[in-house]
């Protein structure tokens, strides 16, 4: 929806690692300074009547700042990982069932087969936005809706083979596969 605030979530998913690695750093940097600017404050008005011991806290909010970077380069890399080996799967689904279009008659095969290629072409694209994501998302839905009917007029006319499953099944991949992605 336009004029919706992004979410937290969103903000950090346009992030590169260095980009996170950086925004904690300097986060962490002005708290720290906020802080000691406060303590400087804080001495200054009890007239040094009180000496406050700051060694300790420093070195723990320094090993909880450890913990926190290694969590999260820890998750960002196991989500980068996740995202490429959806990417494969995808792909392999989309192999797969392009070579099962051969199963089809002749006139199903190569409809069916461009189709593919428009859907490879189409979900190779450089996305910048939500929107342009849904746009393709949508795009996608329409092939594979195509696709499905392709298969059930070929299930139709042949009830029952196996080479028709095959192709079913093929397709059936693909589509999750981009669910899942």
């Amino acid at each position: 929806c336009k004029g919706r605030p992004m979410d937290i979530i969103e903000v950090m998913d346009g992030l590169s690692l260095w980009g996170m690695f950086f925004t904690l750093l300097a986060t962490i940097l002005v708290f720290s300074e906020l802080g000691f600017l406060l303590a400087k404050h804080h001495e200054k008005s009890n007239a040094g009547n009180v000496k406050i011991r700051t060694g300790p806290v420093v070195t723990a909010t320094l090993g909880l700042l450890a913990f926190m970077l290694a969590f999260t380069f820890g998750t960002v890399t196991s989500r980068d990982n996740e995202r490429k080996h959806l990417v494969l799967d995808e792909a392999n689904a989309i192999r797969s069932t392009y070579a099962m279009t051969q199963m089809l008659d002749e006139e199903s095969c190569v409809e069916s087969q461009k189709l593919l290629r428009d859907y490879v072409d189409l979900r190779l694209q450089d996305i910048q936005s939500i929107e342009e994501l849904m746009e393709v998302v949508v795009q996608s839905n329409k092939i594979q809706q195509r696709l499905w009917s392709i298969a059930m007029a070929g299930e139709v006319k042949s009830t029952g083979t196996p080479s028709a499953w095959l192709y079913i099944q093929a397709l059936s991949d693909m589509i999750n596969m981009q669910a899942n992605r």
